[in-house]
């Protein structure tokens, strides 16, 4: 008798073929996939759909005892694996809250903020002050490089020190090498005494610390930003600003988006009309996105005069093209009919800013409607056409609400948020899962669950 062994995946809990002489019977090995016994939220994914990156409340999706409280995750979609990214170098889970996950194109680095001061020696410390006056812990910013373990404290200045002020929203270039993040410190860079939250650029490979939130001299944004988002190679970064010295042009009082080109120090104005002239009411207020290219900005905005056709006087979704200055309406069905209701909460864009995807309570986006309830759809700017991406792989829509869509860089697939339990079978948790739709197919993966079994084959041979 003859006995091999061979690792799979995909095959049921116990099957048995025979062909010949040779019988193979596949066994699990381990306990089976479990369902998040919590809300999951902020799904990121790799440009080929490989890997997605999230953030959980569950205490079920690791091996490992877990005491609990939020962490980040990644789920390997052709293994099935579930690890922890939010841990220590030696594996230790963080003892503080971690969220926000951004990961780099090929999947090895993972950045997200924690609260918590066992990743790093450096992050300990009351260097924090809270509302009330009080020292408290920092927010700060992590790299996780899932290849060799090793976690960098990112929310840095130049020499190394700690943020002393809470870093949040991370942004991370293609290759790891930059990462963005909105930061309340004054010691990141020198003459930073703005008094309010500014965007920071860390060099992961020279420790460089660079302010991005400034005019075309460099002077400091007059007011707070937030929510940067970062191009393939880390020169041109998007953010929102309440800032009204960042170009000549913003007078408007409210929200803006904006772009900074690192290279050469000019500054832009995004939420704008074709003409270039600002948007009337608030812009990226929730959401904002650059294409890799950094040629294309897509954003959220309440602004009434950005296009001609944005009639409905709803929160719209908007496409900045860099080059041209043209602004076009997303949020609109295939015949650019404009959404019944607002599109907000999230915004993603393909590498190439060809697709978009948004999430929408307008029930008119797609030919039959929708319910009246949050889904998230892809708008293919080149046709128009407009996919609901809230829904199974039989084009059922989402029976629960649905939000924070990330799509793919090659746009194959889009990640996302939802409340629904009819998007795959056996989804009784009741819980805010995060699901993987391949557009091609319309296939539906529920990614916030533990690891899947292990499953071995076992030849046996007369």
């Amino acid at each position: 008798m003859l006995t091999g062994l061979l690792t799979a995946s995909g095959c049921g809990p116990l099957s048995r073929l025979k062909t010949g002489s040779v019988e193979t019977r596949v066994v699990t090995v381990g306990r089976p996939e479990e369902e998040a016994d919590s809300n999951s939220m902020q799904p990121a994914v790799t440009g080929d759909g490989h890997f997605v990156v999230f953030a959980s409340d569950a205490t079920d999706l690791i091996n490992e005892e877990f005491s609990g409280g939020r962490a980040v995750y990644l789920k390997n979609i052709r293994t099935g694996e579930t690890v922890s990214v939010s841990s220590d170098e030696a594996g230790g889970m963080a003892d503080g809250d971690s969220e926000y996950p951004a990961i780099s194109a090929d999947g090895r680095y993972v950045a997200f903020q924690s609260t918590a001061t066992s990743l790093v020696p450096e992050a300990g410390g009351g260097d924090c002050i809270s509302s009330e006056g009080l020292d408290t812990q920092c927010s700060h910013i992590y790299l996780k490089d899932l290849e060799t373990g090793a976690v960098t404290l990112v929310s840095t200045d130049s020499d190394g020190k700690p943020a002393r002020g809470n870093s949040i929203h991370p942004a991370i270039s293609a290759d790891g090498r930059y990462v963005a993040f909105r930061s309340s410190a004054e010691n990141l860079v020198a003459g930073d005494g703005n008094g309010t939250a500014d965007i920071f650029v860390k060099d992961t490979r020279t420790g460089f610390t660079t302010l991005v939130s400034s005019d075309s001299d460099g002077a400091s944004a007059d007011n707070a930003s937030d929510l940067p988002s970062v191009s393939a190679d880390g020169r041109v970064i998007a953010f929102k600003s309440l800032a009204s010295n960042l170009v000549s042009v913003d007078g408007n009082g409210s929200p803006d988006v904006f772009i900074k080109d690192r290279e050469t120090g000019i500054t832009t104005l995004v939420s704008s009309d074709s003409e270039g002239s600002p948007g009337n009411k608030a812009s990226g207020y929730q959401a904002l996105a650059i294409a890799a290219g950094g040629d294309f900005v897509v954003f959220e905005s309440e602004a009434t005069n950005l296009s001609g056709a944005d009639d409905n006087r709803k929160r719209d979704v908007f496409v900045k093209n860099i080059q041209t200055g043209g602004t076009t309406l997303v949020s609109s069905d295939a015949a650019g009919t404009a959404g019944d209701d607002d599109s907000f909460a999230s915004v993603s864009i393909s590498a190439d800013g060809r697709y978009i995807a948004f999430g929408s309570n307008a029930t008119n986006l797609v030919p039959g409607g929708v319910a009246s309830k949050e889904n998230v759809f892809i708008k293919d700017i080149t046709t128009g056409a407009v996919t609901l991406v809230s829904a199974d792989a039989t084009g059922v829509p989402a029976n629960g609400g649905s939000e924070v869509i990330a799509i793919a860089g090659g746009a194959g697939y889009a990640a996302f948020v939802s409340a629904a339990t009819n998007l795959v079978e056996g989804d009784t948790n009741g819980k805010d899962d995060i699901f993987l739709k391949e557009l091609s197919s319309g296939k539906v993966k529920r990614v916030s669950t533990s690891s899947s079994p292990e499953q071995t084959r076992l030849f046996i041979m007369d």
